[in-house]
């Protein structure tokens, strides 16, 4: 048929053709609505992609920043053990100073009790001393006057054997 205007066949083709482009306009419709979509999600995804960016950057700067601070927390850490170090060489000579000072002072202990104890002892010396001294001062005395006493009897006796013609001789020094 040449489809004529009142023609079925002529409007089942346009129904047929208005539901292609109205399919077409909705595809169309939905593919700029995707397009659309697609370009909101580039510009989200570059967006991403820089945020990862930034992201990376600031890992690679936080990473230094651990590798400067692991570099300082162990530059402290040898600070701190070597002052730990060197207080222990302290700490060690303090008690070796220490002991060699206990040893001093019981030495020094030990000599002062036997100063005492020699002190003591020549105190003794010194009084049992004094008392002979003071024995032998007495006895020297007795002697002196016995010998006085016999060298007056001694005198008397030979001027009564020699008479009267002796003479007295000079009293002797004490």
């Amino acid at each position: 048929c040449p489809h004529c205007v009142n023609c079925t066949n002529k409007n089942i083709d346009l129904e047929s053709e208005l539901r292609k482009v109205r399919e077409e306009l909705t595809n169309s419709l939905q593919l700029k609505e995707e397009k659309g979509d697609l370009e909101k999600m580039r510009a989200e995804h570059t967006n991403l992609l820089i945020d990862m960016e930034r992201m990376r950057a600031d890992r690679i700067h936080i990473n230094e920043a651990i590798k400067q601070e692991k570099g300082v927390l162990a530059e402290m850490e040898r600070d701190k053990r070597s002052r730990y170090n060197e207080l222990m060489e302290i700490n060690d000579r303090i008690a070796e100073s220490e002991r060699v000072l206990g040893e001093q002072r019981a030495q020094q202990k030990r000599d002062l009790d036997s100063l005492k104890t020699e002190a003591e002892q020549l105190k003794k010396t010194v009084t049992e001393l004094n008392i002979q001294k003071e024995n032998m001062v007495h006895e020297a005395a007795q002697t002196q006057q016995t010998l006085a006493k016999d060298r007056r009897v001694f005198e008397e006796e030979i001027r009564q054997k020699k008479g009267k013609f002796w003479r007295k001789p000079a009293p002797a020094p004490l």
